[in-house]
């Protein structure tokens, strides 16, 4: 019986502890669909040095989103694009969000969290055609 308390515990402390620790934001997907305000921040030459949460100016390499849930990203200064590895979770009618100024959105598209699993898309900001970003992510928690 001493064996079995010891994994149930860890299992229990770990569902408890996990959404406390810190970086970690688990997306609520039971509230309808949200708005999740992203902003480019870029070096003097126009490169992107960071993507921040446009609330609190948080570090945004890793968004939680829901099927359903509005993502944009603001910015200043030269036209910019969002370019996802292969496929993208966003209903945009091409392979990437295209060069805009100023601001980019898309509507998190349904099945973008595969198989019903939380499902990670990398993706790049270009400038002009020039990539220049680390490798942040959008990730897609299943409704």
């Amino acid at each position: 019986m001493t064996a079995l308390r010891v994994p149930l515990l860890t299992s229990l402390l770990a569902l408890f502890l996990l959404p406390a620790t810190p970086g970690v934001a688990l997306a609520d997907c039971s509230s309808g669909n949200q708005s999740h305000k992203l902003k480019i921040k870029v070096k003097d030459d126009q490169c992107v040095e960071r993507v921040l949460k446009a609330s609190d100016d948080a570090d945004a390499d890793e968004v939680r989103v829901c099927e359903g849930d509005t993502v944009s990203w603001s910015f200043s200064g030269q036209k910019k694009s969002i370019v996802f590895e292969g496929e993208h979770p966003f209903d945009w009618p091409g392979p990437d969000s295209g060069y805009q100024k100023g601001k980019i959105e898309g509507k998190v598209r349904d099945g973008a969290a595969r198989d019903g699993q939380q499902t990670s898309y990398k993706y790049s900001v270009t400038v002009e055609g020039q990539a220049c970003v680390f490798d942040p992510k959008i990730i897609v928690v299943p409704r």
